[in-house]
């Protein structure tokens, strides 16, 4: 509230002193001219839907359309702020792009105020009447949706479709800066035609989910209400092209920092967000607020504009110079978003109007480009909770005492399955000294068709934790066809070495396992399904094993989930997994779970050549004190991880938020994963 206050005095203050100096003030840049560029002055407006069902949409149709070099016309498909459905709002943008020859697409996605009343004015009250009305609890989705359906809708009347391409652009204002920050994330969930994804994506003043709003009073209110179901933390995955967010700094609706985090999951590396400044040097001031993409907010008074909207919309030099400008820059030039220059020219006394500046970037963000990040909805729950648990009874079936034995008394067999047997496998410190220990279980379904788990523990040996930190490179090998593995695929030599070496007694874990497999296809009971898992040192060892599945037993049906696995191999060994079949279908492809604050991820660095594999799952939990999130064991836990999955499918949100035990006793706090965190707490 102190910032609705402190800016509405200051506006009253300068108007106030602007009045008094006028004529002695410096004037702001005047407007350009664009006869150039106005191709196509000459334009119709059609209007179709309906304003109270949320299928209003307004089509500026050029008599001139203008054609890029590729010979196909440009649509800009342009998405209104929260309540702010009457396009006279943007009427001179709106009107300055069709006249450019561009087809523009306004969709009204709320369910009124489609345009400015008879009266002069109207109330807050009547406002969010006109907008929600009977539909006070509708949620983004369905919005975002009526914009979708309306806009596919007139693409089609148009013609505008695969055999009749159009290059499209997206520009959005504050909650339609979300949506469009959004669209083609639905365009996929929705399965619309391709040819309503856009080309670049420029909005102003965007909001990163409603949660992040501060809109006040009333407005605050109702938008409390609305089921905040689209979020840039899900819908930026799909953001692969070119993205630029013009903000203004004294936004105190969407506050500047309220971006920092959910920046970092719009996908593209092709992204900025760039920051205007207000600049009161002259009359009238320029106010770099919420609502400098506005050009007419006349159906509010001042004081109310500025109080619920923050800011009074008046065309000026930050519509013509910057928003208008970026947007002509992209469409026209096919200038790259983030690669946008501005200058906003100078007051009439020569001084300089207040630059724009660069916020934010992709080379400020810690997000890893390479890694998929999957959401709650696209893992398998049942399959993520057995195969945690099949992770800990291997830990369960090592015996510190007796080493190269199976305790099979201890491992508590899953649910649905039945104890099979061990393998075993060899440490080499330093390629030297060969010790055999237990490595992993198997446990078949207790019905056919048989399902079989292959269970490999982590690090639970000072011999294992050597090896843990070989970091040479070693080249792969898989149990047979080794000749189609490509030269330049490496992969880390400690956990190779584990895998492959025999003590020159015990045969290595490798053949072993696959000795394994050819005994059950031979048996009464064969592999239908294999599951492959692992924690830790055993999430990198089941990527081995995954590999040298798919290259030497590629008839067998196997799926891969794992737990804090570090990385494996380079980037070509990366490739080269992921060229398999399996891994192509998201049924079947192997999927990595891990804590955001987990340092056994973070390890082989990246500056060594290592890279992880591409679909990751998130969770984020770090021990519940001052320095918890530095704690090297505790945040490894299997224990822990098993804990906060089977929160986290419970919880509509996704992920779970509180605190638990872990299980030695201590006390973790579970948060909201955050993918710019990840590998950031050393």
């Amino acid at each position: 509230m102190s910032s609705v206050i402190s800016s509405t005095v200051a506006y009253y203050l300068t108007d106030f002193w602007c009045n008094l100096t006028n004529r002695f003030r410096p004037k702001p840049p005047t407007k350009p001219d664009y006869t150039n560029i106005y191709t196509s002055p000459e334009y119709t407006p059609e209007r179709y839907g309906q304003c109270n069902q949320g299928t209003y949409i307004e089509v500026y149709k050029p008599q001139n359309p203008y054609l890029g070099d590729n010979g196909k016309p440009k649509a800009v498909i342009y998405l209104h702020g929260f309540a702010l459905g009457a396009s006279q709002i943007y009427g001179t943008h709106l009107e300055h792009l069709v006249k450019q020859g561009y087809y523009v697409f306004y969709p009204n996605f709320q369910t009124g105020f489609c345009s400015f009343p008879s009266s002069r004015w109207i109330t807050t009250e009547d406002l969010v009447e006109e907008v929600v009305g009977e539909g006070l609890f509708d949620s983004q989705e369905k919005w975002l949706k009526n914009a979708l359906q309306s806009v596919h809708l007139e693409y089609d009347k148009l013609g505008f479709n695969e055999s009749n391409a159009v290059d499209t652009y997206l520009f959005g204002h504050s909650l339609g800066g979300l949506f469009a920050l959004s669209w083609p994330y639905y365009i996929k969930q929705e399965n619309l035609p391709e040819s309503l994804l856009p080309q670049q994506v420029l909005v102003a003043d965007p909001i990163p989910n409603t949660a992040a709003a501060n809109f006040p009073g009333l407005l605050g209110k109702i938008i409390d209400k609305i089921t905040d179901d689209v979020d840039v933390k899900v819908t930026g995955a799909e953001l692969t092209m070119p993205v630029a967010i013009l903000h203004g700094d004294d936004d105190w609706v969407a506050p500047k920092n309220k971006w920092k985090e959910s920046f970092s999951y719009i996908k593209t590396k092709q992204k900025k967000m760039f920051l205007s400044f207000t600049d009161q040097r002259g009359c009238p001031a320029i106010y770099a607020n919420h609502e400098q993409a506005a050009v007419d907010t006349s159906f509010f008074p001042p004081l109310l504009a500025l109080t619920v909207l923050d800011g009074v919309g008046v065309e000026n030099v930050l519509n013509w110079r910057y928003i208008w400008y970026g947007l002509d820059q992209v469409i026209r030039l096919g200038i790259r978003a983030d690669q946008l220059e501005f200058d906003l020219g100078s007051w009439s006394d020569g001084q300089s109007v207040q630059g724009i500046e660069v916020f934010l970037s992709a080379e400020q963000t810690n997000i890893d480009e390479k890694i998929n990040y999957l959401t709650t909805a696209e893992i398998d729950h049942e399959r993520a909770l057995l195969l945690v648990n099949a992770s800990i009874q291997a830990y369960n079936a090592f015996d510190k005492e007796q080493p190269t034995e199976c305790n099979s008394e201890q491992v508590k067999t899953p649910d649905g399955y039945d104890f099979v047997e061990c393998w075993t496998g060899v440490d080499a410190i330093l390629n030297e000294d060969k010790t055999v220990e237990c490595y992993g279980v198997v446990f078949r379904s207790s019905q056919s068709p048989y399902t079989y788990i292959f269970a490999f523990r982590g690090t639970d040996s000072t011999e294992d934790l050597l090896d843990d930190f070989g970091f040479n490179y070693a080249t792969f090998s898989p149990c047979i066809n080794q000749d189609v593995v490509p030269n330049d695929v490496k992969v880390e030599s400690g956990f190779y070495c584990i895998y492959s070496d025999s003590d020159g007694n015990t045969e290595s874990m490798q053949k072993q396992l696959f000795a394994l497999i050819d005994k059950y296809q031979a048996s009464e009971q064969p592999i239908n399904q294999l599951y492959v898992t692992g924690h830790s040192l055993g999430a990198a060892i089941s990527t081995l094993f995954s590999l040298d599945i798919a290259l030497s037993r590629p008839d067998i049906n196997s799926t891969t989930y794992n737990y804090a696995s570090p990385r494996v191999g380079n980037q070509a060994f990366v490739d080269f997994y992921e060229q398999q079949k399996l891994q192509q279908n998201p049924e079947t492809r192997t999927i990595r779970i891990q804590n955001v604050y987990d340092k056994v991820p973070c390890v082989p660095l990246k500056d060594q050549g290592y890279q992880h594999l591409s679909y990751a799952y998130l969770v984020s939990f770090y021990r519940d004190n001052l320095t918890g999130k530095f704690d090297i064991v505790d945040n490894h836990s299997v224990h822990s991880y098993q804990t906060v999955l089977k929160c986290a499918f419970k919880n509509e949100s996704g992920y779970f938020e509180g605190i638990f035990d872990n299980n030695q006793g201590e006390k973790m706090q579970s948060v909201q994963p955050d993918q710019s965190k990840v590998c950031t707490y050393w």
